[in-house]
């Protein structure tokens, strides 16, 4: 994600709404540095007219002091309101982050922001040719391209050699015969070695001759152990072509990232598999009202559920979370025949009168005894049925508030430490 963010490589249509392009757009970042004891905040506006690369308002702030801030004061002119400590002060109107090398606050505020972000999308051919790189950007790059350059890094990193041993103990429990992964030559390489363990010997194959399930797992772990580490990485579906066995690997090297100090994680998801690893404090829903995207927390619905344990955070769909509550309550109340309209409206579907009828007949006891709580009978029998439906085809509408459908994105958001 390097690159000239004060550059102007990206149009302002490119990250507008569409189809309102024109649309007024702003972005209001607070983030922290762990050299510096302040914490930053920047903010963008776009304008509703912007043109020819003119704001319509930018400002950088490092605790309560504002190191700059333009701003618009009528069309396509824009006005210093704080000018930047500079003796030859640049005309306004550009993005001014990128174009003050001298200012050191300002210089760390737009590394963080560029160079200490990294968005991961990794293809199906990730690691497959030899090293490339992506013009402006340092680091792990966003498509994996430049992995020799990254695992290189890694094996020249003598003050802390954990890293390697680390990578190669999950790879070992995704692959209990994989005994090492090296570069073929550390100084000029080409490929990477990935070494099988048979009968105390090994037997040498290139990382492209492995399964692309593995390369996308190793690309992970690459980009989470990556030195010098990402303030913050984003990864979009990394269930994407891996198998559902390494979901709770995958899922634990993204919990122990930032609790180790390397850099906070952000990752969306349609897998229920790999959401279930997470709490609901860590989730976060992505719905669409309209043309416009909604960010927040689960719906109290679907929180009530989880801390009841009525179901699993991969299922929080507040329809199935309706019978499921309705079944529990009318089983210990032995009212069966008496369901508030909005079940009774849900059990005219076929999918939710199949979940009502499954859940009434297990034989659910319906003693309150501590031991032996109705709710984990009532859990187990659900868990296994929302399952074996995950497969099929879903017509329901997703909602903001529900969360629910297979089409809407869950974002797992991992902060950086438990101080923050």
């Amino acid at each position: 994600m390097g690159g000239g963010f004060g550059g102007g490589h990206v149009s302002t249509e490119q990250i507008r709404p569409l189809p309102k392009t024109d649309a007024s757009t702003r972005f209001e970042i607070c983030f922290s540095v762990q050299s510096v004891k302040q914490k930053y905040r920047y903010e963008l506006d776009l304008g509703q007219f912007s043109t020819h690369g003119i704001v319509g308002e930018e400002k950088l702030s490092l605790g309560e002091t504002d190191l700059f801030h333009q701003t618009s004061d009528a069309p396509n002119k824009v006005v210093w309101i704080k000018e930047p400590r500079l003796v030859d002060v640049p005309q306004p109107g550009a993005i001014a982050m990128g174009r003050m090398p001298s200012l050191s606050d300002v210089v760390v505020a737009y590394a963080a922001l560029t160079e200490g972000v990294g968005c991961y999308t990794f293809p199906n051919n990730v690691m497959l040719d030899g090293a490339k790189n992506e013009s402006g950007q340092s680091g792990f790059q966003d498509s994996g391209s430049n992995y020799l350059q990254t695992m290189k890094k890694i094996v020249s990193n003598f003050q802390d050699a954990s890293a390697r041993h680390r990578i190669v103990s999950s790879l070992r429990r995704v692959n209990q015969g994989v005994s090492s992964v090296e570069l073929n030559d550390l100084r000029n390489p080409q490929f990477a070695i990935v070494g099988h363990l048979f009968n105390d010997l090994t037997l040498e194959l290139k990382l492209s001759q492995e399964s692309e399930g593995f390369r996308r797992f190793y690309a992970h772990l690459l980009a989470l152990y990556q030195q010098p580490s990402k303030l913050a990485m984003l990864f979009e579906h990394p269930e994407d072509g891996v198998h559902p066995g390494a979901f709770s690997l995958l899922a634990d090297e993204f919990l122990a990232a930032p609790m180790d100090g390397r850099g906070q994680v952000i990752l969306t998801t349609h897998s229920p598999g790999l959401l279930d690893r997470f709490t609901a404090d860590q989730i976060r829903v992505v719905g669409k009202e309209g043309f416009y995207t909604q960010i927040g927390p689960l719906a109290m619905q679907q929180r009530e559920a989880l801390d009841e344990q009525l179901t699993e955070p991969g299922e929080s769909d507040a329809a199935d979370v309706v019978i499921s509550k309705h079944v529990r309550v009318t089983a210990l109340k032995e009212r069966w025949n008496e369901a508030p309209s909005e079940v009774e409206a849900l059990l005219h579907r076929d999918r939710y009168r199949q979940l009502h009828e499954l859940l009434k007949n297990r034989n659910i006891s319906t003693r309150s005894s501590k031991s032996f709580p109705v709710r984990k009978l009532v859990i187990r029998s659900w868990w296994r049925f929302v399952i074996s439906l995950r497969s099929t085809a879903r017509k329901e509408k997703p909602g903001w508030s529900t969360a629910a459908s297979s089409s809407a994105n869950i974002s797992t958001q991992l902060f950086r430490s438990r101080k923050d």
